[in-house]
């Protein structure tokens, strides 16, 4: 799913364990806060924005954000991440922006991972920024042959507000308006005796974590964008 030329932010959730053991009770998961949308260049002639009037990636996952989904962690780091976009169609040949992803570390104690090791790792690249009709041409050409199951729920694009959303293992790429981007968690841990709250009984919270935990950083990403 990541490709070049894609948003792409990433969080890493990591483990602060206490002498005391872990904390009672379940992984609680916060719900994504509203955001003020980032400022994008206006499209030129052929329809898409210079690279040059991107946003960072990193300014659409924030601190504020992760903590809100993950109300235990205890510590939230991001750093930028060098992209070339190699794609002529979206106008971006060869070029390199160096904060075109987003690697953000999230640590909380639940996860069952040494204290200065990664827990989660979410990441988010951006893909273009363009006009909602070029890009939405761009984007139906590529998945037209998509699978049934590779769309995203529909209450995640109802609620993300989103224009399209295609998912797979790696993550989701995501389609908002004139905005063209991918977040995925590449890696994801809780402890072994921990559950999310509102997981069923008999369900793994890896599962439940990427059905539940991560279409909130999907919602996140889509309310810092116009």
């Amino acid at each position: 799913m990541w490709q070049r030329g894609t948003l792409l932010v990433v969080a890493v959730l990591a483990a602060t364990v206490s002498g005391c053991g872990k904390p009672a009770g379940p992984f609680r998961l916060g719900e994504a806060p509203p955001a003020t949308p980032v400022s994008v260049g206006k499209p030129g002639d052929d329809g898409l924005v210079m690279m040059a009037q991107w946003p960072s990636a990193c300014d659409l996952i924030t601190e504020s954000d992760a903590r809100a989904i993950i109300p235990s962690a205890v510590k939230v780091e991001s750093t930028d991440e060098p992209v070339t976009y190699l794609d002529a169609t979206l106008g971006a040949s060869s070029q390199k922006k160096p904060d075109g992803a987003c690697e953000t570390l999230v640590y909380f104690p639940e996860s069952s991972m040494e204290e200065d090791d990664p827990g989660l790792r979410l990441k988010i690249k951006v893909r273009a920024f363009g006009s909602a009709k070029v890009l939405k041409k761009e984007y139906t050409e590529k998945f037209k042959e998509r699978k049934k199951d590779e769309a995203c729920p529909p209450e995640l694009v109802k609620k993300a507000k989103l224009t399209d959303c295609t998912h797979d293992v790696t993550g989701y790429e995501i389609l908002k308006n004139g905005a063209w981007f991918d977040v995925g968690a590449i890696f994801f841990d809780l402890g072994e005796d921990v559950k999310i709250e509102g997981q069923p009984d008999g369900t793994d919270a890896k599962a439940y974590w990427e059905a539940q935990g991560l279409p909130r950083f999907v919602e996140a990403v889509s309310h810092h964008l116009p």
